[in-house]
């Protein structure tokens, strides 16, 4: 597909881009160019709370006080918090779900300062039974309205 211009690229591909003229670099479509950053502060995240974190198939635990750091650090760098989901780690090392703390941002209906007190709140209660957390961001609040 060519485009000669940033006109006939975003008719073309039915969505908005980045490109300013015809063979710009930042042809890229825009939803693609959001979830490349998110994941790049997500991978950055990951990685400096690495030493914080059990990882058990593909789920990355962290345990409620760096949780609460991970948000906050998260939240810091425009990340939107999508939820948590809680898990218990037994004594034989297997990881079983808790359902009495997760949060989800889809099922909360105050606002997004509320949602995230909200959870901070839910993570302290989680300590207090002994419970992991994995910690779900939604994507980039600086680009939403993109």
């Amino acid at each position: 597909m060519s485009c000669e211009s940033a006109r006939d690229c975003r008719r073309l591909r039915g969505i908005r881009t980045w490109s300013v003229e015809a063979g710009s670099e930042y042809q890229q479509p825009l939803p693609s160019l959001i979830m490349t950053a998110r994941h790049n502060l997500i991978g950055e995240l990951h990685d400096t709370f690495r030493s914080r974190a059990r990882e058990f198939s593909g789920l990355y635990l962290l345990a409620p006080t760096h949780a609460e750091d991970f948000i906050r650090a998260g939240l810091s760098k425009g990340l939107r918090l999508a939820g948590i989901e809680s898990f218990r780690i037994t004594a034989e090392g297997a990881v079983q779900p808790e359902q009495g703390f997760c949060s989800d941002r889809a099922d909360h209906a105050g606002t997004e300062e509320q949602f995230v007190e909200d959870t901070l709140l839910l993570i302290r209660r989680g300590e207090l039974a002994g419970v992991t957390f994995e910690v779900v961001f939604e994507g980039l609040s600086d680009h939403e309205s993109l």
